[in-house]
C-alpha cells in the first residue's frame, strides 16, 4: 500500500513539474507572433561598399546599425523604411554603433530593454542574412557576458552572417536586448552590443539632437544634483537645478573651475563647476553627434 501511494505521489509531482515546464516554454506560435510584431521596424542598410541591417527606434525618427556598415559611406539607402534622405547622425567606432536620422518619421519602432539577459536566456535575431535575405529570423542562447574595451557584449549562439551586422537581438517579449555585430568564423559564437550600451548612446541622442546642428560643443553629464548659475560665481543667480545624469553641452572651458554650458532641453545657458560634471566622448558638430578625439580628457 505504501509503495502504491509513493508511486501515486511521484506521478503527481512529475505531472506538476511537466506542467510548470510547459507553461514556461516558448512555442512556435509565440515566435511567430514576435516576428509579426517586430518585422516592420527592421530594415536593410546599403552603402556603396557594404550591406547590413538596422532597426528603427525613438518613435520612428532614427535607426541604429553598426558603425562598420556605414563608416566612410557617401551613399546610404534604407530598404524597408520607405524613406529617402537618411543620413549618419552619430558614429562610435569603439562600440561599433551608428545612429541614422531617417528622412521622415517611420510608423514602426522597437523598444530597447532596460534589463540585461542572463546566460541561458533564449534570444532571437532578425536581419538581412548575407545582405540578401531580409528579415531572416534565427534563435539561440545568451552564452555569456563579455567586454571589449568600453563596450559590453552579449555572446550568443544564434546564427548570423555579415549581412546581420546591426540586427536587433530580441527577447520573446519583443524588446531589443542587443545589436548583432560580429562572429568568429566556423563557430557558433557571435557577439552583440548590450542593451545597456545602446541605451547610453540613445540617451545622449534623445537629450541633444533636437537642436544639435545649432548648438555645438562637447557633451557632459551631471554627476549629482548640479546647479547652473548665471555667471562663474557661486553667489550668482541659480538658473536651474539639474538632476543626476542630465546631459549638458559644454560651450567653453571657462577656467580651471567653471564651464560655460547649455542645458538644451530646458533652454538654459549658464555656468557649472567643472567637478560637478563628467565629460563624455561625444561632440556635437554641424554634422551631428560624433565621437570626439578628446576621449579621456581629464578635468
Amino acid at each position: 500500500m505504501r509503495s502504491q501511494m509513493a508511486h501515486v505521489l511521484a506521478a503527481r509531482v512529475l505531472l506538476m513539474v511537466v506542467g510548470l515546464s510547459s507553461a514556461g516554454s516558448v512555442s512556435a506560435q509565440d515566435v511567430s507572433k514576435l516576428y509579426a510584431r517586430v518585422k516592420s521596424a527592421i530594415v536593410t542598410v546599403n552603402t556603396e561598399s557594404a550591406s547590413g541591417t538596422g532597426f528603427v527606434i525613438e518613435n520612428g525618427d532614427y535607426a541604429l546599425t553598426c558603425a562598420h556598415v556605414v563608416k566612410g559611406a557617401t551613399t546610404l539607402e534604407i530598404v524597408g523604411a520607405r524613406t529617402s534622405g537618411a543620413e549618419v547622425l552619430y558614429l562610435d567606432p569603439g562600440r561599433d554603433i551608428a545612429i541614422l536620422r531617417l528622412g521622415r518619421r517611420f510608423p514602426y519602432s522597437l523598444k530597447i530593454s532596460k534589463g540585461s539577459p542572463t546566460p541561458g536566456t533564449r534570444v532571437y535575431v532578425i536581419g538581412s542574412a548575407l545582405g540578401v535575405y531580409d528579415k531572416t529570423i534565427t534563435d539561440g542562447l545568451v552564452s555569456g557576458i563579455r567586454h571589449s574595451g568600453n563596450a559590453g557584449l552579449l555572446q550568443i549562439s544564434a546564427q548570423i552572417t555579415h549581412g546581420n551586422s546591426g540586427s536587433p537581438v530580441l527577447s520573446i517579449g519583443g524588446e531589443v536586448v542587443g545589436m548583432a555585430q560580429s562572429t568568429i568564423p566556423d563557430t557558433a559564437i557571435a557577439f552583440a552590443l548590450s542593451a545597456h550600451d545602446i541605451r547610453m548612446v540613445v540617451g545622449v541622442l534623445k537629450d541633444l539632437d533636437s537642436t544639435g546642428r545649432e548648438i555645438l560643443g562637447r557633451v557632459a553629464q551631471t554627476k549629482d544634483s548640479t546647479g547652473i548659475f548665471f555667471s562663474d560665481n557661486p553667489d550668482s543667480k541659480l538658473l536651474y537645478k539639474c538632476e543626476p545624469y542630465e546631459y549638458i553641452i559644454v560651450k567653453q572651458f571657462r577656467n580651471a573651475e567653471w564651464l560655460k554650458v547649455v542645458l538644451k532641453k530646458k533652454g538654459v545657458y549658464g555656468f557649472v563647476r567643472r567637478n560637478a560634471v563628467r565629460i563624455l566622448p561625444y561632440q556635437v558638430t554641424r554634422r551631428g553627434i560624433t565621437v570626439s578625439t578628446l576621449d579621456g580628457l581629464r578635468l
